[in-house]
């Protein structure tokens, strides 16, 4: 991929467990990483539901990050995309290619 590609940029934000006052547990989302992206829309057959509901769907390709991406969105243009699935191309650990939906 030419880098020049990763012109977008994004933020990975994590869903962190803090204590309220009361003692309980509140979920916050919190920017972890910045990261320069390639932005495409999703174009994916098998969601073209979500076409339908009027969600949009994108497909980001950032650089490697070892995240764990079940507490994991992104947020770009003011806009919160939840993450549908993700690629480490050829296993490589150099890109992930990111399939979302808008929140």
């Amino acid at each position: 991929m030419n880098p020049g590609e990763l012109r977008n940029l994004v933020e990975i934000q994590i869903l962190d467990n803090q204590s309220d006052e009361m003692g309980g547990e509140v979920q916050n989302w919190s920017t972890s990483y910045m990261a320069w992206a390639k932005i495409e829309p999703s174009s994916n057959y098998f969601y073209a539901h979500f076409q339908e509901s009027g969600k949009e769907r994108l497909r980001i390709t950032i650089r490697y990050l070892d995240l764990n991406m079940d507490k994991v969105r992104i947020q770009y243009r003011n806009k919160n995309y939840k993450i549908n699935s993700f690629d480490n191309i050829d296993m490589k650990n150099e890109y992930l290619v990111i399939d979302c939906e808008e929140e």
